[in-house]
């Protein structure tokens, strides 16, 4: 995937990246900052964050799976994604919340 996002920044073309913003999985500081210095190195400058929809964990009892719902916080995805947010600036990457 990087590879690919690579070449298309590189040839111009109109790409708009898109992330899911997971609570405690990528808005852990840590986790964020190496997240904005990969797409920063590869010459992303915006990233639109996509708040976590947990309505899929609704429908699981009615699938053949083995996935178990991760009952993530749900109160303010704003505020959650803000280690996101601020790792993203920190690279000189715009945020664009919503999606």
């Amino acid at each position: 995937v990087a590879e690919n996002l690579r070449l298309l920044l590189a040839a111009d073309a109109n790409v708009q990246v898109r992330t899911p913003v997971i609570p405690s999985i990528n808005t852990v500081p840590s986790v964020a900052e190496e997240l904005a210095k990969s797409l920063e190195a590869l010459g992303v400058d915006a990233v639109q964050l996509v708040p976590y929809n947990a309505m899929w964990e609704a429908k699981l009892d009615g699938l053949s799976t083995d996935a178990v719902p991760l009952c993530l916080p749900q109160s303010d995805p704003e505020r959650m994604a803000e280690p996101l947010i601020t790792a993203l600036a920190a690279q000189g990457i715009e945020s664009i919340f919503g999606g």
